[in-house]
């Protein structure tokens, strides 16, 4: 199941209690709409749903994703608004992804988020992105790190491999010496 924050989400497995089915609202008791609560079908709040989160990421307006699945793959885009609870509508002005509904399935979500109003233009988006940097706090993060550590591994030709056998081979010789000196 998908959190989508401002959305009630009834959802019972238990065959005695609603068959299975889901339910969604806007939770009417939810003065920022910006916040997640699940109900019991009882109307009482679940003990899981208090405001601090179990998930830390969250979709939401603003949220920053990667797309992992298709053509613009490992791009990042924002969630502009939320179509269902299986998709959203995305937007990535400075990436080159065109406004579009992704499946949550595609998407994962990353710890930035933008703050954007829902339905924001491109204009009104990209002038948000550019003002919040949202290209050097990805650049920050230690996702974007391994993702660029593996792109430099894979461009790696034969030779470069070989150079860093022997450069890791000198630094295993060194710290061996070291070690050595301070035992006798």
């Amino acid at each position: 199941m998908v959190l989508l924050k401002g959305y009630v989400t009834i959802a019972t497995v238990d065959p005695w209690m609603n068959m299975g089915r889901t339910n969604t609202t806007i939770d009417p008791s939810i003065s920022n709409a910006n916040t997640w609560t699940t109900h019991r079908l009882s109307g009482t709040q679940h003990p899981c749903s208090s405001r601090s989160f179990t998930f830390q990421r969250v979709v939401e307006i603003g949220r920053v994703v990667m797309i992992n699945y298709g053509p613009d793959a490992g791009k990042l885009a924002v969630v502009v608004d939320i179509i269902d609870h299986n998709r959203a509508l995305i937007e990535g002005p400075t990436t080159g992804i065109a406004r579009t509904g992704y499946a949550f399935r595609r998407l994962t979500l990353t710890p930035l988020v933008v703050k954007v109003p829902r339905g924001a233009g491109q204009a009104v988006l990209k002038a948000a992105i550019e003002k919040q940097d949202l290209a050097g706090s990805w650049a920050k993060t230690s996702w974007a790190k391994k993702i660029a550590s593996r792109a430099q591994r894979a461009a790696n030709t034969d030779f470069d491999r070989f150079k860093l056998q022997k450069y890791k081979k000198l630094r295993r010789e060194i710290v061996n010496k070291a070690v050595k000196a301070t035992k006798a």
